[in-house]
């Protein structure tokens, strides 16, 4: 793996090399965030391409949605356009801007509100809960 100075994408993968580009920009996001897009260039080790076997092995990962969610958020808040390309999303987004909430509030309930509001207009219900640690 290594850091890449990617502006159009979170990160990419060439399958035949294993070689894994991750965006220094996920340097400023929660951890979970840069483990979902780890998990995603993965699986395309596994899988190539985007089917629903890839998605299937991708959502294995307890914070996909969550993450998803997250960089949905982001990508708004950068463009002022739901670009939900790089999260493989089936669906066409509407989401809120909450990318200002979620990436510098200093109450993380706040930031996780932002993101259950994002995650909950995509997807058309409430996110699944974060996986307990302890």
């Amino acid at each position: 793996m290594v850091w890449a100075n990617q502006r159009s994408q979170w990160g990419s993968c060439t399958p035949t090399t294993g070689e894994i580009r991750i965006s220094n920009r996920l340097a400023a996001y929660p951890p979970w965030v840069l483990d979902y897009v780890l998990v995603h260039e993965l699986a395309h080790l596994v899988e190539a391409n985007h089917s629903p076997a890839f998605n299937a092995l991708v959502n294995t990962y307890p914070m996909a949605e969550r993450a998803r969610g997250f960089l949905m958020a982001v990508s708004f808040g950068e463009t002022g356009v739901a670009d939900n390309d790089d999260v493989d999303s089936d669906h066409d987004v509407d989401v809120v801007d909450v990318v200002d909430v979620a990436t510098a509030s200093d109450d993380a309930d706040d930031a996780d509100d932002a993101i259950d509001h994002c995650v909950a207009d995509h997807f058309g219900r409430e996110p699944e809960p974060p996986p307990t640690l302890f």
